[in-house]
């Protein structure tokens, strides 16, 4: 059954996205991808 990912949120640390099936609607689960910090330069 296809599903249809959606963003959630957008965090300090990552994005959360939802994940529902295309046909029903029903939420099916969640996922979080962490983003790599950005690097910082000191002087």
């Amino acid at each position: 059954m296809p599903v249809r990912e959606r963003l959630l949120l957008i965090l300090p640390d990552g994005e959360l996205y939802e994940y529902r099936c295309a046909r029903c609607g029903t939420s099916l689960g969640e996922r979080k991808v962490k983003m790599k910090p950005e690097p910082f330069l000191v002087r």
